[in-house]
């Protein structure tokens, strides 16, 4: 039997569920132990049930006291805690518990040791790389990993689909649902929500002011508070951030004058009466969360020996809370939606246990005190679910209204994956409007080279990004009448140009070129305009177009590490006929022929990519991958028939890619807001500042997408991942420098 190759193996073992790797483990580890194992199934099984995850296994010798815990579980220690105990609960006394995980676990031998120390059983480890160094074994391993793991590599072996790219596990189809929703009907030009939520960071941002103490806040120190705490609102307020508290700063405001602005100076605080409802807001938010915390205590009181009440009380109370926390970081939108309802008659069908386990962990509990406080924690929550009393409903509205206005503000975890896994999974045309702003960007600061950086950024992310010969010759059509302009016009007055005269260029890297020799700081500025063309090819050879072709191809593949397609292979995904057919409708809008041709062959080569890919025949839960990246816009008009055909849209805008990915703060940043808010009064204080009709719109979307079952909210989410790609309506917050407009 042919042996395995070891990286298919580890890919297999990445990609594979619960009930696959337990099926395999089955077979693998009697062959590799060479004893025969049998599976402790069944809900009702002493401690083999649901409670248990993935995989018990046990010995079928006479020592009864062998078992084996099969998983994918992430957090090896909670895993083997959490079993132990509960095969203890149910009579069962391990002697040995051989943990097996489809995980890399890092120093298996001190974690064996700190387990078995604590547990009081011998811990064994089986990790990833155990499974793999042993999966040439015998025959009999081999076959368990061709029958269980093997189909999670098919997509390896079929060249003409896409990666077969699965939803992340943590992303809610119905969560995506109401985030793309509501971005869709924002962008166009429903902006309730972003300045319900701009409004309520701008004064929460401004509540420690006080003009008899002299302290207030400038316009950037408002905005650095609001993106240190949330670093996703960069994006989302900085397009309204003063309109809204010039706003807020007027008599005009509907809720009258919020915020104080004195104008001289540019600076800002909250009018007396503000801080006083603050205040108020401050005494009864504090003494609601005391009032929970007793609550649990309460409950959690009549569960321990009289001796333990105080300080386990305090204890379970203390988790109880945490993992409420945790949920809304893991399952924020259907808990908010649960606990915000008029009644509680549905069941929260989400998976709090698992934010117990982690609240315990955080704790550092251990041994029979993990236990006990897991399952006393459990039951406090069911009451505060099911059973809650009126400050409870105040209380988790408060929290579901913070937690709701983060998630308006992308300061969500599953919103962040989502998108940072669809820039994974991108294959983009880039347009040469794209392209020549970024080699305008040559002379600017790194962190100032926005096209560079969105480049840089989707290639490392794993995207494919294309160069088609068309758009080199258009790059170099561009260079040429470029190079023709300075001559004509600046060659001469070289010496006698600055930034202003400059900035009245029609060329774009003219103006670069000046922006760069008339700034002194910039030390590696071109010495001539020779020079700065010879930067991207030899400007000797401008008019030799075919040699000019090659410079320019070979420097952009190089430079942006592109992928490049020539005409034949354009030629291969779309078919003349039609190419000619779409250039003679884009001549209304094109002023030249040959670029009505290179337009048509460029949209039409999306959709012929997309059919090579097999994109609508496997669609993914990110919408379709292949894209045209660029800012032209007079094509959609020509278009907007043939795109209804199509079933969406081919231009991408790098707007888009911008705001959700490349400048996107990343899933750590997330957690950590996390951290700031929901532990801290800050969680409560946060939620009095959305308004209501907007967190009930979210809601409503909410108990919307809740009607539909899993296949249509997949089918959603896809179209309007596609719907919100393609959107034009409305132009996004973070623009381009100014400076390089055309």
């Amino acid at each position: 039997m042919r042996p395995l190759d070891h990286k298919r193996v580890e890919i297999a073992l990445e990609r594979t569920n619960g009930t696959d790797f337990e099926q395999f483990c089955n077979i693998f580890l009697t062959a590799v132990i060479g004893i025969e194992l049998v599976p402790l199934g069944g809900v009702h099984d002493g401690g083999a049930d649901a409670f248990l995850g993935e995989g018990l296994l046990q010995s079928n010798q006479e020592r009864s006291d062998n078992f084996f815990q099969v998983t994918t579980q992430a957090d090896h220690r909670s895993k083997i805690r959490h079993t132990v105990a509960r095969l203890r609960e149910v009579k069962r006394y391990p002697k040995v518990l051989n943990y097996c995980t489809s995980r890399t676990v890092s120093m298996i031998d001190r974690e064996e040791e700190l387990l078995s120390k604590e547990l009081n059983i011998r811990v064994r480890i089986r990790d990833r790389k155990w499974l793999i160094s042993n999966i040439n074994h015998s025959p009999q391993t081999i076959t368990a990993f061709n029958s269980y793991l093997s189909p999670e590599l098919s997509f390896l072996d079929d060249f003409s689909t896409t990666s077969n790219i699965k939803a992340l596990p943590d992303v809610s189809a119905r969560t995506m649902c109401v985030f793309l929703g509501q971005e869709i009907d924002r962008r166009r030009g429903n902006t309730d929500l972003l300045e319900a939520v701009t409004d309520s960071l701008i004064l929460w941002a401004l509540e420690e002011t006080d003009p008899d103490e002299g302290s207030f806040m400038m316009r950037q120190d408002i905005q650095n508070k609001i993106e240190g705490t949330l670093p996703s609102a960069k994006q989302f307020i900085r397009g309204v951030f003063d309109d809204r508290i010039r706003l807020l700063a007027s008599k005009n405001n509907p809720t009258g004058r919020e915020v104080r602005w004195y104008k001289k100076d540019d600076k800002f605080c909250l009018p007396y009466e503000t801080r006083e409802i603050i205040k108020d807001e401050k005494v009864e938010d504090e003494f609601l969360k005391t009032k929970i915390m007793d609550l649990y205590r309460q409950r959690a009181h009549g569960y321990f020996d009289h001796d333990e009440v105080v300080p386990l009380s305090d204890q379970v109370a203390k988790v109880a809370h945490r993992a409420i926390e945790l949920t809304f970081e893991k399952e924020g939108l259907m808990l908010a939606a649960f606990l915000s309802s008029e009644n509680n008659e549905s069941q929260y069908d989400g998976t709090i246990s698992d934010q117990v386990d982690d609240a315990i962990e955080e704790a550092n509990l251990t041994g029979a005190t993990a236990t006990n406080s897991r399952e006393i924690a459990l039951e406090v929550l069911r009451q505060a679910f099911y059973n809650s009393t009126e400050e409870e409903r105040i209380y988790y509205g408060k929290l579901s209204r913070t937690y709701t206005l983060m998630f308006a503000l992308r300061s969500e975890p599953k919103i962040v994956e989502y998108f940072k896994s669809m820039s994974s999974n991108l294959i983009l045309f880039v347009g040469p409007d794209i392209i020549v702003r970024a080699l305008s960007e040559r002379y600017l600061a790194p962190e100032d080279q926005m096209t560079v950086n969105m480049l840089r950024i989707l290639r490392e992310a794993g995207s494919l990004l294309i160069l088609t010969e068309i758009t080199v010759r258009e790059v170099q059509a561009h260079i040429n009448a470029t190079n023709s302009e300075f001559q004509k016009l600046f060659a001469e007055l070289e010496h006698h140009v600055d930034k202003e005269i400059a900035r009245h260029a029609d060329k774009i890297l003219i103006r670069s070129y000046f922006y760069a020799i008339c700034d002194p700081v910039i030390d590696n500025s071109p010495n001539n305009w020779q020079e700065f063309i010879g930067q991207i090819c030899s400007s000797r050879k401008l008019h030799l177009a075919e040699e000019s072709r090659i410079e320019v191809k070979n420097y952009l593949v190089q430079k942006f590490d592109f992928e490049y397609l020539d005409d034949e292979d354009i030629g291969k995904i779309t078919n003349e006929n039609e190419v000619m057919e779409l250039a003679a409708k884009l001549k209304e809008v094109k002023s030249e022929e040959v670029l009505a041709v290179n337009d048509a062959k460029h949209i039409l080569g999306i959709y012929g990519k997309r059919r090579e890919m097999r994109e609508n025949h496997s669609p993914n839960p990110y919408g379709h991958r292949t894209w045209w990246l660029t800012h032209e816009n007079r094509v959609r008009s020509v278009t907007a028939e043939m795109v209804k055909v199509r079933g969406a849209g081919y231009i991408i805008r790098p707007e888009f890619i911008l705001n959700f990915i490349a400048l996107s703060p990343t899933t750590e940043e997330v957690r950590q807001s996390y951290n700031i808010v929901f532990p801290t009064l800050l969680g409560i204080r946060l939620s009095s500042r959305m308004k209501k009709g907007v967190f009930q719109d979210v809601m409503g979307r909410v108990q919307d997408v809740r009607k539909v079952d899993g296949a249509r909210a997949n089918a959603m989410m896809i179209e309007m991942s596609n719907k919100l790609k393609g959107d034009n309506f409305k132009q996004y917050e973070t623009n381009f420098n100014p400076l390089f407009q055309e």
